[in-house]
């Protein structure tokens, strides 16, 4: 039989075992009958009959052989010695008997009981063959009987087999209908599943060009950023040329400053010798030797030192101590009547006119007197401690002092310290600025530079001085611009305990070699 499916043959196969199972049933149910529960074998009645005969024999030898004694007569097949074998035989009968005689009778008793039972057994075995001939007869009448209840059953099983044949075709067809309809949901299922995958390929679709609109856009972006890095670069290397053409055209601007200062200079030393007669020497030597002429003789401390052009070599230009000294404007631009002692080139004067303030100058060089003269400022010749001493008593708004301390005795400075106490106006201020021997640089970097230079004053020791004089509000203030801007590395090691506190001394050693080569007392009455 052919099948469409897999299916409809497992179907077909599992109804045909329903059927062999209930086959089986029906065959169970025959052999539980009555007349069949009395036999249990089929016998061979042939053997039964010769076992008989055989049994028959053995009881007629036990019937011979039930008498048994010892006095049996004695033979011997040897012709020669046939005498003596006999005479031997009866002697050992003779010296043998009052034992075996005794066995010989109880033989004889159990022969005669034994030979009655076998007899009663053998009419019991004729019985019992009798009864199983009779038991074959039964059994080919039962045989025949079966044969036809089979013939019965094999009929009743074609037709059940045609009815669930019927059956089994409905179900095929039946389960055909159903696998259609189910095919047919399958093919629904997928159709949808299949609009459903290709909805969601469109959105994949759609986010993966949109991904892709988004990294093309990051990698504008990114490249743009790159670009504008480079540009920064550039710009941040352009911005470093133009610091180092800066810097270039500083150090020629102060070149130039410094020789259109000593232009000037020159001028202001060539009014100042017309006055006293001496043109013609400095003209000649300058035309001759195309420098400046050699150092005249004054009256002052300086008569051997070209002190202008020291100070531009040493101590810087003009505009750059006039930028240094702008932090000081804040304490006296409310002040009048304003002393600058050692006023030098005039660069805090300069800066007092600037804001509108009309100070005075005291200097003992004749020519930064007559330099700053030049220049529009009012500047005296005259020592500065008794200058001091010559003004009025409360009569001076503030009184400022750059790097001049440092050129002072100790009794000039304590003089100075108590005259300006005097002559300052109430609320007046006065300002020290000189190099701090607190940092070290300043031995090797420019103190000793100055021959004119006594020794450095400390801090604490000017601070007392002001105030023994009567001083108040005495702050001492350590200049920025005069740092070395170098500092001793630090130690980034945490593994260290003491990391911090090594740090720590390592910052105070800092600020003692590196730190503000000045500072600056401002002391108020």
């Amino acid at each position: 039989m052919k099948f469409e499916s897999t299916e409809q043959k497992v179907i077909y196969e599992k109804l045909m075992a329903d059927i062999k199972e209930t086959s089986d049933k029906m065959n169970d149910d025959y052999t539980k009958d009555s007349s069949i529960k009395k036999i249990n074998s089929t016998f061979n009645i042939e053997r039964l009959k010769q076992l008989q005969s055989e049994v028959n024999g053995y009881i007629n030898t036990l019937i011979h052989t039930k008498d048994n004694t010892c006095n049996r007569t004695i033979k011997s097949h040897k012709k020669i010695i046939k005498p003596v074998i006999i005479f031997i035989k009866r002697v050992v009968r003779k010296m043998t008997y009052w034992f075996i005689e005794p066995i010989c009778q109880q033989q004889k008793a159990f022969n005669s009981a034994v030979t009655p039972s076998v007899g009663c057994m053998t009419e019991i075995n004729d019985e019992l063959i009798n009864g199983i001939i009779n038991l074959e007869q039964q059994i080919r009448q039962f045989k025949t009987e079966y044969e036809k209840k089979i013939k019965l059953v094999k009929i009743e099983c074609e037709q059940y087999i045609l009815q669930i044949k019927a059956e089994c075709e409905q179900q095929i067809q039946k389960s055909k209908d159903e696998n259609e309809r189910h095919i047919q949901h399958i093919k629904v299922d997928y159709e949808q599943h299949l609009q459903q995958v290709k909805v969601e390929s469109e959105q994949l679709m759609q986010q993966v060009k949109v991904e892709s609109e988004q990294l093309i856009q990051q990698v504008k972006d990114e490249s743009g950023q790159q670009i504008q890095q480079v540009k920064t670069e550039s710009y941040q290397q352009l911005l470093q040329d133009k610091v180092e053409l800066e810097q270039k055209l500083s150090s020629r601007i102060n070149i130039l400053v410094s020789a259109y200062e000593r232009t000037e200079m020159f001028f202001t030393k060539y009014l100042n010798n017309e006055k006293k007669g001496k043109y013609e020497a400095i003209l000649t030597s300058k035309i001759s030797n195309a420098k400046e002429p050699e150092s005249v003789v004054f009256n002052n401390n300086y008569s051997l030192i070209d002190y202008y052009d020291f100070e531009n070599t040493f101590r810087g230009t003009r505009e750059i101590i006039k930028e240094r000294q702008k932090m000081y404007l804040e304490y006296v631009q409310t002040k009048s009547n304003i002393i600058d002692l050692g006023c030098g080139r005039g660069e805090f004067l300069e800066l007092l006119l600037d804001n509108g303030l009309s100070p005075v100058g005291v200097d003992i060089y004749d020519e930064f007197i007559t330099y700053c003269n030049f220049k529009g400022m009012n500047v005296i010749n005259a020592e500065a401690v008794g200058y001091v001493d010559s003004l009025s008593d409360d009569s001076v708004g503030a009184i400022t002092a750059f790097h001049l301390i440092e050129h002072l005795s100790t009794n000039d400075l304590i003089t100075l310290c108590n005259n300006a106490y005097k002559k300052l106006k109430k609320d007046g201020v006065l300002i020290f600025e000189t190099p701090n021997p607190q940092c070290l640089s300043i031995f090797t970097n420019g103190f000793y530079i100055d021959p004119t230079h006594i020794k450095p004053v400390h801090p604490e020791t000017v601070k007392y001085f002001l105030k023994r004089a009567g001083f108040k509000d005495i702050d001492i203030v350590y200049t920025e611009a005069s740092k070395t801007g170098y500092r001793l590395p630090l130690l980034n090691n945490e593994t260290a305990g003491n990391v911090d506190e090594f740090n720590c001394g390592i910052n105070m050693l800092s600020n003692i070699i590196f730190g503000s080569m000045d500072y600056a007392v401002i002391a108020n009455k």
